[in-house]
């Protein structure tokens, strides 16, 4: 290749597919109980401190649905 690398978007995604509403889950577990009305863009925001990913709005409401059957 001749030039500069410049094939990188900028809209490349954030969420990780390994990240799961199960192991989102398992990690609000501590947030849930304490006010189940906690907003997804809430959880996405501990999750992005904790793990350094943005997950999806969908992957979080699903992950705070289980979390609240699971208590």
């Amino acid at each position: 290749m001749v030039g500069p690398h410049n094939c990188t978007s900028s809209l490349m995604s954030q969420d990780h597919r390994k990240l799961n509403y199960k192991i989102i889950s398992d990690n609000i577990k501590t947030l849930v109980p304490a006010d189940a009305s906690t907003k997804p863009k809430l959880i996405i925001a501990h999750i992005r401190e904790k793990y350094y990913y943005t997950s999806t709005y969908r992957k979080t409401w699903l992950a705070k649905n289980v979390s609240i059957k699971s208590i």
